[in-house]
């Protein structure tokens, strides 16, 4: 599995308004390599495009801590899981495991 390297960064950017000449703000998501992400569309809510290019942001960083945390429990069966850890620590495992394959698109 491969992306684009992070950490990503948020830029954010007052423009001109393309329908009523208000100035609205544009929002970037860039790699340290300088690769956007994603940029949004200015005609996007601003504040959703802000709170969802944070997150997107932290994509990268959020991706290594789930498969460090999820790291402590490498080599142990399920069977050995059942036994060694509490049903809700059980539940995160798999959580966090369908999550980064999700990321795979898996």
């Amino acid at each position: 599995m491969e992306h684009t390297p992070g950490p990503w960064k948020v830029i954010r950017k007052d423009v001109e308004g393309a329908t009523y000449g208000e100035p609205i703000k544009s929002v970037k998501i860039v790699a340290p390599d300088g690769t956007i992400i994603c940029d949004n569309e200015p005609y996007y809510p601003m504040e959703l495009a802000e709170e969802n290019a944070d997150l997107i942001a932290a994509a990268p960083e959020l991706l290594e801590e789930c498969k460090a945390w999820l790291s402590s429990y490498d080599g142990w069966s399920d069977v050995e899981l059942a036994k060694r850890v509490d049903i809700a620590t059980l539940d995160r495992i798999k959580f966090t495991r369908a999550v980064i394959a999700k990321v795979r698109g898996e």
